[in-house]
């Protein structure tokens, strides 16, 4: 996982991963983290994405048939990584009022992925 992580802080481009965390009250919870890295204009990587808790989807020990999807493409992963560029696009071209919107695009897609489960 840390190979990823370096190789898209290099190149920059979508990213997705899940993992665990230790809180202070030594509780276990589990984070996906969805975003992309772009350069800005002066070649520095930016990020933009969303940590969603997904401890819940984690309690579980099996994996209910109504979650199996013949399609092996998830349509809502599909629309956050694009969400997520349209998102980027509209800030660099100073589409501030679209800008906007894509946030609450983003944070309602971030909602679904977490009831995903």
């Amino acid at each position: 996982m840390f190979e990823r992580i370096r190789r898209v802080r290099q190149t920059g481009g979508p990213f997705s991963a899940e993992f665990r965390i230790l809180t202070d009250m030594n509780e276990v919870r589990w984070v996906l983290n969805r975003g992309a890295l772009t350069p800005d204009e002066t070649g520095a990587m930016q990020g933009r994405g969303a940590y969603i808790d997904t401890t819940d989807a984690h309690r579980d020990a099996f994996i209910s048939a109504a979650s199996l999807s013949q399609d092996p493409v998830n349509t809502l992963d599909v629309a956050a990584d694009h969400c997520i560029a349209a998102h980027t696009a509209l800030e660099r071209g100073g589409h501030f009022d679209l800008h906007r919107i894509s946030e609450m695009l983003l944070f309602g897609i971030g909602q679904a992925l977490a009831r995903r489960g």
